[in-house]
């Protein structure tokens, strides 16, 4: 079995901050920070 990623309040908001501005989408802001986009959908 994996063992769950925890992420940081400060990670969370850079990844939050990304998406708000729009320039890129969702699919590639998983593909930069390396989380599946189907998570939590």
């Amino acid at each position: 079995m994996r063992t769950r990623r925890k992420f940081t309040g400060e990670f969370k908001s850079r990844v939050v901050l990304e998406l708000l501005s729009g320039e890129k989408t969702v699919a590639e802001v998983c593909l930069g920070v390396r989380v599946d986009g189907s998570d939590g959908e």
